[in-house]
């Protein structure tokens, strides 16, 4: 947590902070710290550590600004940002975005309450997180991170926003991926063509998405991920080898099978974005009683 020295500093500096009244803290973690503050919004505070993360935070601001043609319902939007340099011997970059007290992070919250969703509730979010991942998709913008830590549910259970597009690029081709790139987001939530090392070039890494967004789906299924081990190596080789048991707690097989072709493990037959929606719509919302 900044203290109050640093903040009073950062009062005096910041453009964004000179104009905002802090409310009170509601997230730390990493390098970053992030407040509530009036006018209604919501402020992170990242530590600028070197170089490369400078590249890192002004490559997601840069990412959300293309991602503010999407429709708020499915993005946590930036109002603004700013460089702040040496505020008590260091520098610190600001975002200024959207808050809404009505929605909790989701993976906070099946892990902190041990809640089921039940059937309807999973398949009301599917459709959200599908119709986002699409807004997402058709602006050539690749996640990388997708995973429920970084999707916000509300209340109602049923609509989501996707933030923190920190790994995010946009592509035109697969030429003009960042050779950086080995691997994406969290390990659990990798696909497996990055783990086999296929070439950069070769990949379609849209379903990269895809594939996270299959265990997405079947965390909220079965409240438990697919390839936990208790290694990362072990998660890894999970990951590559095992075909998970997707039998599901409902009565409703057609939402295994959307979860089941999602974690195709061959990127080249795995769905893209509209043909995972075409069989959302043809066969699971159209579930007899959900349609």
């Amino acid at each position: 947590e900044l203290s109050n020295k640093i903040m009073r500093e950062m009062k005096r500096k910041s453009k964004i902070f000179s104009k905002c009244t802090i409310l009170k803290k509601i997230g730390e973690g990493g390098y970053g710290v992030v407040y509530i503050c009036q006018p209604y919004s919501a402020i992170k505070i990242q530590t600028i550590v070197d170089n490369d993360r400078l590249r890192k935070l002004e490559r997601e601001v840069k990412i959300q600004k293309i991602l503010n043609k999407c429709s708020s319902k499915y993005i946590v939007r930036i109002f603004e940002s700013e460089i702040v340099m040496n505020v008590l011997g260091d520098s610190y970059f600001i975002m200024r975005m959207t808050y809404d007290e009505n929605y909790k992070n989701l993976y906070n919250y099946i892990r902190d309450s041990n809640n089921f969703l039940n059937l309807s509730e999973i398949i009301n979010i599917a459709e959200n997180l599908l119709l986002g991942l699409k807004c997402i998709h058709d602006l050539g913008i690749v996640y990388y991170d997708l995973k429920p830590g970084n999707i916000l549910l509300h209340k109602n259970h049923k609509n989501i926003k996707y933030l923190d597009f920190g790994l995010a690029q946009q592509i035109q081709n697969n030429l003009n991926i960042k050779k950086r790139l080995k691997r994406s987001g969290t390990p659990n939530y990798t696909s497996p063509e990055i783990l086999n090392k296929i070439p950069i070039e070769k990949r379609e890494h849209f379903k990269t998405d895809i594939w996270s967004l299959g265990v997405t789906l079947y965390f909220l299924d079965h409240n438990q991920l697919p390839f936990r081990g208790n290694t990362k190596d072990e998660t890894y080789s999970k990951i590559k080898n095992f075909n998970p048991y997707t039998g599901n707690r409902f009565p409703m097989d057609k939402l295994d099978r959307l979860i089941k072709k999602l974690l195709t493990k061959d990127y080249r037959q795995r769905p893209n974005i509209d043909q995972a929606l075409a069989y959302f719509y043809k066969y699971v919302k159209k579930e007899k009683g959900y349609a």
